[in-house]
């Protein structure tokens, strides 16, 4: 049988009930010194089309404890955490996790993963947790390749298409714009 521990101190009762439904019980205090931290996601050796991911897990959290990933700082939520567009280079990378407790006691827990390229398409906010009503400014950012038929005046190869959206969520535009460049 395993029974989770929280970090600190842990009181387990043990019952034992005879055939004849007379019961006897034993208590033992464990401590748990040790930060324990589980990587949920990504898997280790993933495959990654972009270049940011999000990395996400379970940890025993007790009061001021933190997670960074890659530098990222991680949301820690009731014994789990998120860590949002953490950057990836193209190929190999290595994603390190690093808890650490208020008394400067931490661990860490390393994922390799490989990413194909660039994100076509990216959305971030401003703020990713707060009391309500939140105010969050979303930022659409993106680079997209689009073939473009030969013209008998250009040799054209290619139209790159950068984007910049970004909008309130309240419906207030706060800025739009487009730019098309021609390569040759």
């Amino acid at each position: 049988m395993n029974v989770p521990l929280i970090y600190g101190s842990n009181t387990l009762t043990v019952t034992v009930t005879a055939p004849d439904n007379s019961t006897a019980s034993a208590a033992v205090t464990v401590t748990s010194t040790t930060p324990t931290l589980t990587i949920a996601s990504p898997a280790d050796g993933a495959s990654i089309n972009g270049d940011s991911i999000l990395v996400s897990g379970t940890l025993l959290d007790p009061i001021n404890t933190g997670v960074t990933v890659n530098g990222v700082v991680a949301n820690v939520d009731n014994g789990k955490f998120y860590a949002n567009n953490v950057s990836l280079q193209p190929g190999a990378n290595t994603l390190t996790v690093i808890y650490t407790l208020a008394d400067g006691t931490a661990a860490t827990q390393k994922r390799s993963v490989n990413s194909t390229g660039i994100n076509p398409l990216q959305v971030t906010a401003d703020a990713y947790t707060g009391a309500a009503p939140l105010s969050v400014n979303l930022a659409v950012t993106g680079q997209t390749v689009v073939p473009l038929k030969p013209s008998t005046s250009a040799r054209v190869a290619m139209a790159v298409s950068r984007f910049d959206y970004r909008k309130r969520l309240n419906g207030s535009v706060k800025q739009l714009s487009c730019a098309r460049h021609l390569y040759r």
